[in-house]
């Protein structure tokens, strides 16, 4: 992104070889992540992938029916992301 190095700040982004994380690096774009911001709803189709670089994103579970959401997972600057069952019951904030 923009260090001179060729490493991002992402741990799992800059544990990549050179050669695998610069095509890579070569489609992106570096955005700011917004407070509050959805990016994907349950059976959305997934556009893009994130790999935040600081702060950190929230996997939110709607358990119920009744709208009520729990934060199942957090996605910071390790790059970890989490894999559900159905991912229908799942949002990512």
């Amino acid at each position: 992104m923009d260090r001179t190095d060729g490493r991002t700040c992402n741990l799992l982004l800059d544990s990549l070889p050179h050669v695998e994380r610069a095509p890579l690096l070569s489609e992106g774009t570096r955005q700011p992540i917004e407070a509050r911001h959805v990016y994907l709803d349950p059976g959305d189709e997934v556009d893009r992938v994130l790999f935040p670089v600081s702060g950190a994103l929230s996997i939110l579970a709607e358990p119920g029916d009744d709208g009520r959401r729990v934060e199942a997972a957090t996605v910071g600057r390790e790059g970890v992301a989490i894999t559900f069952a159905d991912p229908r019951e799942s949002r990512l904030l």
